[in-house]
């Protein structure tokens, strides 16, 4: 197998005795099936100058596969003993797989939704952010408290993984992606206290007027708070006013917060506000 073609230095993670690795197999003679992942712990104690694994997923005592059928995979991130991977056709499964003991890792959670997340950050062992595309799916039963599921667009999510996966707030960004979703050096997180933390990414979305399709580029704050049954809000972003000069791809724009303020960067511009007052825009400089 190899380690993919998406972020795959983060299908890798390591402690001081083990190695863990999800690969994945192409099968291009099987139309029905064309993946096939595993995840493999393997020993850092070199046998007879090898290592060896000690334990993969699936196996004979939990055969189920990884992914559906021809589901590639989108994501993959560790925390702790915990391994997250996203598989994706037409709906995202998020798997929740326990690491802790080296030689039976196994399967403790599943979570189906429509799209999926291409870059996952832990902020927690109880909570994880996922970034990635909405791909509606008809007759798929959503959550009741989620809008704009039949978008095609970008999507953020944050995920209970405390228990059985849950989604806690999703918001989808309509014919929009984020080059975090890619990139993750894209992404801006400060973390405020033990339950507030701040993301910030860039987002370009596209819409038609008068049969001519324009482009929107800014910078969507999301602030989550984990308290009580924990909540994600998108109340704020940063949109500069056009200039000469603007650089209208988003894929290089970067965020620093400091305190309360937030410098954007695009291309050579720098903007400046504040995360109490996000129209006013000062720049650029």
């Amino acid at each position: 197998g190899t380690l993919g073609w998406s972020l795959p230095n983060l299908r890798l993670s390591a402690t001081d005795s083990h190695l863990r690795a999800v690969t994945t197999e192409f099968m291009g003679n099987d139309s029905s099936d064309r993946f096939d992942h595993a995840l493999h712990v393997v020993s850092l104690t070199a046998q007879n100058n090898q290592l060896n694994v000690v334990a993969s997923l699936p196996n004979a005592n939990a055969p189920a596969e990884l992914g559906k059928p021809n589901e590639d995979i989108r994501a993959v991130r560790y925390f702790g003993d915990t391994a997250y991977m996203v598989t994706f056709e037409q709906i995202d499964p998020l798997y929740v797989i326990d690491v802790s003991n080296p030689s039976m890792p196994m399967v403790t959670g599943e979570l189906e939704m429509p799209g999926y997340s291409s870059y996952l950050h832990p902020i927690n062992e109880n909570f994880i952010l996922g970034i990635g595309q909405n791909v509606p799916v008809g007759g798929f039963d959503l959550p009741p408290a989620l809008s704009g599921a039949d978008e095609f667009g970008a999507k953020v999510a944050l995920f209970d993984v405390s228990g059985t996966p849950r989604i806690v707030d999703e918001y989808i960004f309509a014919n929009g992606y984020s080059p975090a979703e890619f990139d993750y050096h894209a992404l801006t997180y400060l973390p405020q206290s033990d339950t507030a933390f701040l993301f910030a990414m860039p987002m370009q979305s596209w819409t038609m007027t008068d049969n001519i399709w324009g482009e929107d580029n800014r910078l969507e704050l999301f602030q989550v708070d984990l308290t009580g049954n924990a909540s994600m809000s998108n109340d704020s972003r940063v949109t500069t006013p056009n200039t000469q000069n603007q650089y209208y791809g988003a894929w290089e724009d970067r965020a620093v917060v400091i305190g309360d303020v937030i410098y954007y960067v695009k291309a050579s511009q720098v903007w400046q506000t504040t995360l109490s007052n996000t129209a006013i825009v000062n720049g650029p400089y």
